[in-house]
């Protein structure tokens, strides 16, 4: 009795060891994981039906202009604010604004993004409150504490070394950064740290411990807390953050004319690659993609193992 594909119909071919010229009766072979067949273990069902269970483009994600856009806004608002932060160190480097100013308006802004989270993005819960600001105290009194001996780390190295290996930290916090997607090289440890590390060496540069102590919180949050709230907001609102990131580019704009009008015009540059020709770039290219399933994947299980302890 033949094997039968069950996709396509057609008889498929029998493994040279178990035909014989009796009338036995074989059954049909199934890709089945972990289940007892009598067919080697590198049996796909048959040469004739190896091809047949072809299938292309079956995991293939189509992306439309707008949801291209949304996700590129997401990455370049967190460019946005890494670069606030180093516009905001050398503001308060060179002293050109005071750290009371910075100081409140960082609370005003970080109270409102928690009470938005909690009333609009998650269920308010009274013990996650608490722990909540458990966390808190225990973060500002030990960061209050040992910012005059952090301060103190890196400060027989050179200024320029400081600056140098800065951006290359902060460039890797924002490669192992959370976008909100599932990928292998996302790791919010290493883009904590990356990014903490970063203003570390920042804050040696600084005369007060108040001040390093005022950028060494901004960095905590924008690192390790802001990433929840920005990811709710995209899910939530993807419309205003996308407003938002055009608002800040412009304020990213406006404030490294200060500085040097030639890195005004790069950045500018990078929001429109960004933004613009990099979702143009994938809405075209993305016809031409081309992916092949078959019996040459890995088998796995149909169900998981969480499902399965159920």
């Amino acid at each position: 009795m033949p094997v039968v594909n069950k996709l396509t119909g057609t008889p498929c071919e029998r493994p040279i060891s178990l035909s014989s010229d009796t009338n036995e009766t074989m059954p049909a072979w199934k890709k089945q994981l972990y289940k007892r067949q009598p067919f080697p273990d590198n049996y796909s069902g048959g040469d004739e039906c190896f091809l047949m269970e072809l299938r292309k483009n079956v995991s293939a994600v189509k992306y439309s202009f707008g949801s291209a856009v949304g996700g590129a806004c997401h990455l370049m608002l967190h460019l946005n604010f890494v670069l606030l932060y180093f516009l905001l160190f050398e503001a308060i480097y060179a002293k050109s604004v005071q750290s009371d100013v910075v100081l409140w308006s960082f609370v005003a802004a970080s109270t409102i993004a928690y009470g938005l989270y909690q009333v609009g993005f998650h269920r308010p819960e009274k013990w996650a409150i608490q722990e909540h600001i458990l966390v808190f105290l225990t973060l500002l009194l030990f960061g209050y504490a040992l910012t005059p001996i952090i301060r103190t780390l890196t400060t027989t190295i050179s200024t320029d070394t400081i600056y140098a290996l800065a951006i290359f930290f902060a460039v890797f916090s924002c490669i192992f950064h959370d976008y909100g997607i599932k990928a292998p090289i996302v790791s919010v440890p290493v883009s904590v740290s990356c990014g903490l590390c970063s203003s570390v060496l920042l804050i040696s540069r600084l005369s007060d411990s108040e001040s390093a102590f005022l950028l060494l919180s901004i960095s905590f949050s924008l690192h390790s807390l802001l990433p929840t709230f920005q990811n709710a907001l995209m899910l939530k609102i993807p419309a205003i953050e996308c407003l938002i990131c055009v608002v800040l580019s412009g304020i990213c704009c406006y404030a490294l004319v200060f500085f040097d009008p030639v890195l005004t015009i790069l950045w500018a540059i990078l929001v429109v690659f960004v933004v613009v020709l990099c979702p143009s770039l994938l809405i075209s290219l993305q016809p031409r993609k081309r992916t092949i399933h078959g019996p040459w994947d890995e088998a796995v299980p149909a169900r998981s193992a969480s499902e399965l302890l159920k």
